[in-house]
């Protein structure tokens, strides 16, 4: 963890959001699920070359 320029850190990338107290849940909150949003065609390479 760490921050820096006002932007918090963890393992070198920036984080969207800090992660809650305490443990977390067995079952996952519908709210900490990112939601899932299609790729355009045209960036469709881009995706593949950082997932590679």
């Amino acid at each position: 963890w760490g921050v820096w320029g006002g932007q918090l850190f963890r393992n070198g990338r920036i984080l969207a959001t800090k992660r809650r107290r305490g443990r977390p849940p067995k079952e996952p909150r519908s709210e900490d699920q990112l939601p899932q949003v299609p790729v355009p065609e045209h960036l469709q390479t881009l995706v593949d070359l950082r997932t590679a």
